[in-house]
């Protein structure tokens, strides 16, 4: 008899221990569901939570800060227009802090889009000095700058030290250069980047079209544009708004009426419209040519 009533009691120990820790788990299933429904963001912020033996061993978990640039202080004195501070702050921060170069790269951009070109260079200049090396986008986003601030000299010259420090140019590199060159009315030099960028076996883009033949609008030879023209039809490339816009504008100003409304026809059978640059382009041309009635054709 007494056996038998000490297993009955010790079975019902064990029922009232599981009782028990059911509703232990289930205060803490409840109290986990609460503060998943209380946020908002849950699914993505909290972390699902493990029990163990009526323990809650994680809660949710905020996602962990994201470091601060090496270069925070230096994009603020930019953005406040003090590029030489700036500059003092981006030499400290290569020397003390070792950043890599694809922070040291998006600042040399901050530098250039800024005004500062003449920072983002010497920016450059230390990045040689104190590391780390210049990669192809550190001189793609220079020579690409220079372009676009008409410094042909610049350009050609940041093309020069990066091949000194034995850094391939890629095709956007050889675009700016060209660019640069377009620009400044020297179609022989462009052409001459050109042949370049194909003898390394890299193939010549729409971009690099453009430039060729902006180089040759800009020095009014109209009969050596519409060639690279029909030549890069030639090479399967589709001339875009930027061609046509370039190549029109150009015959306008050497007075090529007729090739310039030839090239508009063109562009409208490819679904194109001329901008306002290139109707002004059109217009005055007619003028010089006594052609109004024809200009006003083409409003």
């Amino acid at each position: 008899g007494t056996m038998r009533g000490g297993r009955v009691a010790g079975q019902a120990g064990a029922r009232r221990g599981r009782r028990s820790m059911w509703a232990s788990g289930a205060a803490e299933l409840a109290v986990i569901i609460a503060l998943v429904s209380a946020s908002p963001g849950a699914s993505t912020a909290v972390r699902p939570s493990v029990v163990r033996r009526g323990v809650v061993s994680r809660l949710s978990q905020p996602p962990r800060p994201t470091p601060p640039s090496p270069f925070a202080k230096c994009r603020s004195r930019v953005w406040s227009g003090d590029g030489h501070a700036a500059l003092a702050l981006f030499r400290e921060s290569l020397v003390t802090c070792r950043p890599g170069i694809r922070d040291c790269n998006k600042m040399l951009l901050q530098f250039a889009d800024n005004g500062f070109l003449d920072c983002a260079v010497d920016g450059y200049r230390l990045m040689v000095e104190h590391g780390p090396k210049p990669t192809v986008v550190t001189f793609s986003t220079l020579i690409s700058r220079a372009a676009r601030a008409h410094d042909r000299a610049l350009a050609e010259g940041m093309f020069t030290e990066m091949l000194d420090l034995r850094c391939e140019p890629d095709t956007q590199v050889y675009n700016s250069v060209i660019q640069a060159c377009a620009k400044d009315g020297d179609p022989e030099a462009a052409l001459g980047y050109v042949a370049d960028l194909v003898n390394r076996g890299l193939p010549p883009t729409s971009v690099t079209y453009n430039s060729l033949l902006d180089a040759y609008a800009r020095s009014g030879n109209v009969t050596a544009m519409i060639g690279t023209f029909r030549e890069m039809k030639q090479a399967g490339l589709v001339p875009d708004s930027r061609t046509f816009s370039i190549v029109i504008n150009g015959c306008a100003r050497a007075q090529r009426v007729n090739s310039a409304f030839s090239m508009v026809a063109m562009m409208r059978r490819q679904g194109l419209e001329p901008n306002a640059i290139t109707y002004s382009s059109l217009i005055h041309a007619c003028g010089r040519a006594g052609q109004l009635n024809r200009a006003l054709d083409t409003l």
